[in-house]
């Protein structure tokens, strides 16, 4: 059990030996225009998602280097069943907060990973607006 804990440990936590290199390689011969912008992306992004939260009344958490959003909507707790619907009736796909423990039971994980953010944003919006 001790070695399976101890590999287990080693998967997660490090990355391979070639996983490190492409690492290195990027960090050495990425300039920081790529970054810039890349910061710039994300925030449009956070923007746009943000703002169609404040629309609907619903309160959020707002990135500080991630690209995820945490929300909290009025009635509509973030359990499974709710992220279904909301990717079923929206067209938006969330993780529920359920996943995350009791504490984030209510809310709803969305990752701003997508260059289709702003429609998410505007399909949000339509659908808590019912």
């Amino acid at each position: 059990m001790e070695r399976a804990r101890t590999r287990h440990m080693l998967t997660n936590v490090t990355g391979s030996r070639p996983a490190q290199t492409a690492v290195l390689h990027a960090l050495r011969n990425t300039g920081p225009e790529y970054y810039e912008a890349t910061r710039e992306l994300l925030t449009d992004r956070i923007d746009a998602v943000t703002a169609a939260l404040d629309d609907v009344g619903a309160e959020y958490t707002e990135p500080e280097g991630a690209f995820y959003v945490m929300a909290r909507f009025p009635d509509y707790p973030g359990t499974f069943d709710n992220v279904e619907r909301l990717i079923d009736e929206a067209g938006v796909a969330g993780m529920p907060g359920e996943a995350f423990g009791e504490s984030r039971a209510e809310w709803i994980r969305f990752a701003l990973v997508t260059p289709r953010v702003e429609t998410a944003a505007e399909r949000l919006e339509a659908f808590f607006r019912k």
